[in-house]
């Protein structure tokens, strides 16, 4: 045989395409057996008659091989006869020796004539009748066929041997026990399997001593190697031969038709990777099942539906089969390299294999999957896929599977297989307590990565709710759900309703959740205690869901704020981050955060929005990145705050969002207005948003971010309206907390603008003596604003006063802003080089801030607060940084190691190394160690004075 392609090597796919050095690629590793027919052949030409048995695989190319072979008899003047068993016409009698009779050349008198005119028939009648009748027919038979070939050497084929009626193959025995001084070669093929090994008539031909077993099998590494160098021009074919081979399991149709499906590439560029498997592939997995025993197709169906290493005794349960049958039928599958260890390959070969199946054969067999490993203990999620693969509604005994998978499954965050688990369940269920249960579960699960998904759920809720099927805990997170959307008036009337909600702490319950969340509705919050005298029996029995909303009442409407805070480390400490304590952990988090507990809401705010990224939970991500703006927003680091609520905004639609988006809004408003963003704010504030937006507490912040975006635009009249209104809101909910919102400081610095400085002043003196106004953060920015309503040479001392504060509470804008007042009043006091030095401190830190508009208005003063070369000295390499230098650099002198700074700004740990190595180039230091006193040095003298 010719040893050379003959296109070359590497030339591609072309006319030859399937064949492999002058043969098809399926003969890659076949010349063995094709030399050992040849052998047989020249034997049979002495006279000495020989049978051949040649077993493979399945589609091992035993079928190419005989056509091969005959091509090869025939060239050497032998005769050959042959006909190819079929599973069709196994139970027709006599039905292949009618084919070799029909198929044998004939030079004179049809063979079929030595029977009569009815030829095949009355040789069955014959063999029929049994005895000598019979022994006659079969010899006139062997006597025929011998007739065919003359003086010639004669070849007898018969393909898919298996599938021989028991007649024809009973006459067959009788010729080859009696050729063994003829010319006459029998060939006969058979697919490996248990039918094969079954055949009594076959095994009694192996046990002939002039009969030889040859066995062709699948494609080694090496074959796949070589059929992948001359299909697809692979140089280094070797290195990617185990991939494919592991694919295909050698299996010689399978890696033709992978090839096939391999997009076509210039020479330079054929390097596959990781092989396409694409619909010719899955075609020839088709015709691998056509060449099947019925049995061993139903076994690889049965396989399919399980979809995992199971017993054998429950595949064979699920077709019908003996356990042992199944494992021949196994065995057969894995050594045709469809499966693998009795598992498939690849995920594409059991999507093949199920299409073979129809749909509602399918579903049965996937319903008996499911009662099989139900009795067998298996897991609730393995017997529930079964249900949902079904598609069809499972029986009654599955309702409290479908609910033990359905938690499963949301431990490990599939929530989609949730949610399906849970509508199935609904529709065994048929208590309407139940129903509405499972209606709640699943709209919480679908909350997780889209609360808009659960929309749809909310009016069978709602009707559970009137009706009193749902109650005590599930009453509390339905009708937090119908809040998160806004429909409080439905809340307000099923609360009132004495056929629903009788339940007295789910009441009181959403009474607190509705006082904290929606204050506007007074008729109802008002019916619960007030924030200074919680129920204890409340505390105990509400769970997180009371907890969390009496403390941030309780710090809204200025009661104790350590017991508030208690409160919210309780949830905070207590509760794993769920899709049921979601909201109760926000608002444990907001307390913390409005009672000016920065440091410890933001450790817990840091951990839980880890923990929601790492499970890839949208809603979580969303919320606590709203939260996480929030505080970075009061730690003066608006850049991080927008940041951080950019990024919850692009997780949800405002639709999903419900009410709750005013939070990520209002945070993103104000950072932009700080970094004078405005055009970007502006077009923030005209996104449409619910319309119970104002009527809840995120509405308050959301007019309060419209307040200062006019202020800083010098809009002083229209911000001093946000700012009032605000207020107004806040004193008629009864949540006028300067921690919260210090809308009277910022209307107060708005007076001034407007020329009306007395209003200015009895403001900033009524916020200092609201609850919290002793709170760090707010006290020091009413002190900075009531400065500024004094006599001018007091004012250097209020202002310290103020400076301290904020540096204590971490608001590093507000410091900047009260820095440059300083600065303006000791430069009108005359004390110009303290001044200058403090107008660069608040230069500095209004740079650190990426406060724009600030940052720019002090520029210009330090740089006329002397002369222009000492002016300039201190800051010259800061302005050559560029904003992400500036962020990176600024990060890196407080503290934060590499890794931190690139969670924190959204980047890589590599781009932080670049970004550092310009910032010491530009700023003439060794090492991140000399950034703080670089820093700091312009800072110097600014305290003591």
């Amino acid at each position: 045989m010719s040893s050379s392609h003959p296109k070359g090597k590497g030339q591609g796919r072309g006319p030859h395409n399937g064949f492999v050095r002058g043969v098809p690629m399926n003969f890659a590793e076949c010349e063995t057996q094709l030399s050992q027919l040849i052998r047989l052949l020249e034997f049979c030409r002495r006279g000495e008659g020989a049978v051949a048995v040649v077993t493979s695989p399945m589609a091992a190319g035993k079928s190419r091989l005989l056509r091969a072979f005959s091509e090869e008899a025939l060239k050497t003047g032998a005769v050959v006869v042959s006909a190819t068993g079929s599973y069709a016409e196994s139970s027709l009698p006599l039905g292949l020796l009618g084919q070799l009779l029909h198929n044998a050349p004939t030079q004179g008198e049809d063979p079929s004539s030595a029977f009569g005119e009815q030829g095949p028939v009355a040789l069955g009648s014959a063999l029929e009748a049994g005895g000598r009748e019979s022994a006659q027919a079969m010899e006139t038979l062997r006597e025929a066929l011998l007739s065919v070939a003359g003086d010639r050497p004669m070849v007898i084929e018969v393909d898919d041997a298996e599938y021989t009626d028991s007649l024809s193959l009973k006459c067959l025995l009788y010729c080859v026990r009696r050729i063994r001084s003829a010319p006459v070669l029998v060939v006969l093929t058979g697919t490996e399997s248990p039918r094969l090994d079954r055949s009594l008539e076959l095994r009694e031909l192996l046990g002939l001593p002039y009969c030889h077993r040859i066995r062709l099998p699948l494609l080694s590494e090496r074959g796949v190697a070589r059929g992948l160098r001359e299909e697809l021009g692979l140089v280094d074919a070797e290195r990617h031969a185990p991939v494919w081979h592991h694919l295909t399991g050698g299996n010689p149709l399978l890696l033709r038709a992978l090839t096939e499906d391999q997009p076509i590439h210039p020479a330079a560029e054929r390097d596959p990777g990781e092989p396409v498997i694409g619909p010719t592939f899955r075609q020839a997995v088709l015709s691998c099942l056509e060449r099947c025993a019925p049995e061993t197709r139903a076994v690889l169906h049965g396989i399919a539906i399980f979809n995992e290493t199971v017993p054998t005794a429950l595949v064979a349960s699920l077709v019908g089969m003996d356990p042992v049958t199944v494992g021949l039928h196994i065995h057969t599958l894995n050594e045709a390299g469809l499966l693998a260890g009795g598992r498939f390959r690849h995920p594409h070969v059991r999507t093949a294999v199920l299409s073979d199946v129809e749909p509602e054969q399918r579903a049965r067999l996937h319903l008996d999957a499911a009662r099989l490993l139900h009795d067998a203990s298996a897991g609730a999620v393995t017997v529930a896929s079964h249900f949902i693969a079904s598609e069809r509604t499972p029986p009654a005994w599955s309702l409290p599977v479908l609910r033990d998978a359905a938690r499963s499954t949301l431990v490990h965050d599939q929530v989609d297989v949730a949610v399906r688990c849970l509508e199935l369940a609904h529709k065994v269920a048929t208590e309407p307590a139940d129903r509405a249960v499972l209606q709640v579960a699943a709209a919480m699960a679908e909350w997780r990565v889209d609360p808009g998904r659960s929309m749809s759920r909310l009016p069978s809720i709602a009707t559970a709710l009137r009706a009193g099927t749902l109650r005590d805990h599930n009453a509390v997170l339905a009708l937090r759900a119908l809040l998160w959307h806004g429909r409080v008036d439905e809340v307000v009337d099923l609360l009132h309703r004495t056929d629903g909600i009788d339940d007295t702490g789910a009441r009181e319950t959403v009474g607190r959740w509705l006082a904290a969340c929606f204050p506007s509705v007074r008729e109802v919050s008002a019916e619960v205690p007030g924030p200074q005298a919680p129920r204890p029996s409340a505390l105990v029995t509400g769970g997180p869901d009371m907890t969390a909303a009496v403390a941030l009442t309780t710090v809204l409407g200025g009661g104790n704020p350590d017991d508030a805070v208690s409160r919210a480390e309780q949830v905070l400490e207590s509760a794993r981050l769920d899709d049921v304590t979601l909201e109760p952990l926000t608002l444990a988090l907001l307390t913390l955060v409005y009672a000016d507990r920065l440091d410890v809401a933001s450790r817990w705010c840091e951990r839980l929005f880890e923990t929601a990224r790492e499970r890839d939970a949208t809603c979580w991500a969303a919320m606590l990145g709203a939260v996480h703006g929030e505080i970075a927003l009061r730690r003066g680091d608006p850049e991080s705050a927008e940041l951080f609520a950019s990024a919850a905004l692009r997780r949800m639609s405002t639709t999903s969002w419900g009410v709750a988006v005013g939070l990520s809004l209002s945070v993103r408003v104000q950072a932009l207005s700080v970094m004078g963003r405005f055009a970007e704010a502006e077009s923030v504030l005209n996104e449409p948003t619910p319309e119970a937006l104002l009527k809840s507490r995120y509405g308050l912040g959301y007019l309060y971010s419209r307040g200062r975006l006019h202020f800083t635009m010098r809009r002083f009249r229209a911000a001093l309206d946000d700012f009032l209104a605000c207020g107004d809101l806040m004193k008629a909910w009864e949540m006028d907390l300067p921690g919260f919102i210090p809308w009277r400081a910022d209307a107060a610095a708005a007076c001034l603008r407007v020329g009306k400085p007395k209003l200015a002043r009895q403001l900033v003196r009524d916020q200092m003596e609201r609850p919290g106004a002793q709170q760090s953060r707010p006290k020091g920015g009413a002190l900075r604003v009531l400065a500024a309503t004094g006599d001018l040479k007091s004012r250097p001392m209020v202002l310290r006063e103020s400076i301290d504060h904020l540096q204590r509470s971490g608001d590093r804008l507000e410091m900047a802003h009260a820095l440059a007042d300083l600065a303006h009043a000791q430069h009108e006091l005359g004390q110009l080089e303290h001044a200058r030095m403090t107008l660069k401190l608040a230069a500095q830190i209004a740079r650190e801030c990426r406060a724009r508009p600030l940052l720019d208005s002090l520029i210009g003063k330090v740089r006329n607060a002397a002369d222009d070369n000492e002016a300039t000295k201190d800051t010259e390499g800061f302005t050559e940084l560029s904003e992400a230098e500036w962020r990176v650099a600024t990060l890196a002198a407080r503290g934060d190691t590499n890794r931190e700074i690139a969670r924190r700004l959204f980047i890589t740990v590599s781009t932080v190394e670049q970004h550092l190595t310009r910032v010491y180039r530009k700023l003439e230091v060794m090492g991140r160690g000399d950034l703080p006193a670089k820093f700091n040095q312009i800072t110097a003298g600014v305290g003591s004075h």
